[in-house]
């Protein structure tokens, strides 16, 4: 069996039902696919970092290795003396056939100070999912994943430049590789939600700010 994707006889735009339906099997597909590699990701996730350069680069290679379809972003910055930053952002399908991206985050400012939490940060609707489909080119599972980490790279930068906070009113027009995420954080939600994806040439009422 292939990967889920649009038929590849459609000429032009990608109609409505139809994304509906194969984002709903790119999603079965991909989030089955990861449960495969959770239990290792978990592992490597959780195991020891190290106070130095070279312990905290093996740490990176373990989750590095498992490879898991659930990863879509990864900072780092490394130090000596246990000084170090690690954020990792993770995927999950959700019920209502969209995605809730968690963050695990580690960090450290010398010996006897790490600190590990892990949450929900943002999560793409599947509204949005559906136009990522239709605007950005993301035709079959594997460029959905890619067009996610594309997102993965710039959402939390974007969230952060901004200062972003639950209910607070601001819209974000967060530009990726193919297109640009409509962001907001309504009130009373413990997310920022990704509300649709505007093509790369649609005009926007903040053209250019990310």
């Amino acid at each position: 069996m292939g990967i889920p994707a649009i038929d590849s006889n459609i000429i032009g735009d990608v109609p409505d039902l139809h994304a509906k339906r194969v984002v709903s099997e790119m999603l079965k597909f991909l989030s089955e696919l990861a449960s495969l590699f959770n239990p290792a990701l978990q592992r490597a996730i959780s195991s020891p970092i190290g106070g130095n350069v070279k312990a905290q680069e093996r740490y990176i290679e373990r989750v590095c290795a498992t490879r898991s379809p659930a990863v879509i972003d990864f900072g780092t910055y490394l130090g000596k003396r246990c000084r170090f930053g690690l954020m990792l952002s993770v995927w999950y399908a959700d019920r209502n056939d969209g995605a809730t991206v968690w963050m695990y985050i580690a960090n450290a400012h010398g010996p006897g100070t790490e600190k590990r939490r892990v949450g929900p940060v943002w999560r793409i609707t599947n509204h949005a999912l559906i136009r990522l489909v239709q605007r950005s080119g993301a035709h079959d599972a594997a460029k959905l994943l890619e067009a996610m980490r594309d997102i993965g790279k710039v959402m939390s930068d974007a969230m952060h430049q901004a200062n972003m906070q639950a209910g607070d009113g601001k819209v974000l027009y967060v530009r990726f590789a193919n297109g640009v995420c409509v962001l907001e954080w309504p009130a009373g939600s413990d997310v920022a939600i990704v509300k649709t994806i505007l093509g790369p040439d649609m005009d926007h009422p903040q053209s250019g700010l990310h």
